[in-house]
């Protein structure tokens, strides 16, 4: 339905689900557990990369997947980084994929050379917990060309999280230009 909405030029950046992102999830009652489906690439494949396809088919812009801040599991971030490098190899091939992370330590030369060798795409982000988008450009061009990124304006700059959840929900409009 989204699809037969928007012109011929038209394309939906789709952030993949949490479950796939974030190595814990709340349940229901609002509890946190581990995610089982933390980068899961047979998860990610049928329940994000086939459906987004399937259904946006020639609309389907770049895929993204989103760290939210990773906590313990950054606080070596080669290990997350060889985790991510393993994940990202097995994509199935055809989408533009890219990653967004919420951790600053996570911007190194070993991150930047693990988007290199998979194909994925750096996707910069405004947010409170990064350096600013310029910054993070300029430390992307250790290794990756120039323009080989993705940016996602998703809130004001700015708001904390929950400031700006208030403002603009229920999120179905432009609040701000």
């Amino acid at each position: 339905k989204y699809a037969a909405q928007v012109g011929p030029d038209f394309r939906f950046l789709v952030k993949a689900p949490m479950a796939i992102t974030s190595s814990y999830v709340r349940d229901d009652a609002g509890n946190f557990a581990d995610s089982p489906y933390f980068l899961d690439i047979q998860y990610a494949v049928d329940e994000f990369i086939t459906p987004c396809t399937a259904g946006l088919g020639d609309k389907a812009g770049p895929l993204v997947f989103q760290f939210p801040p990773l906590g313990r599991a950054v606080r070596e971030p080669d290990l997350f980084i060889n985790r991510l490098y393993h994940f990202l190899k097995a994509l199935p091939a055809g989408p533009t994929y890219a990653v967004e992370v919420r951790d600053p330590e996570l911007l190194t030369h070993r991150f930047f050379m693990c988007l290199k060798t998979t194909g994925v795409n750096f996707c910069v982000a405004s947010h409170a917990r990064m350096p600013s988008p310029r910054e993070q450009i300029e430390r992307s061009r250790a290794v990756l060309d120039a323009g080989a990124f993705i940016a996602r304006w998703s809130l004001h700059s700015g708001f904390r999280y929950e400031d700006a959840k208030s403002r603009y929900f229920p999120f179905n409009k432009l609040v701000d230009e």
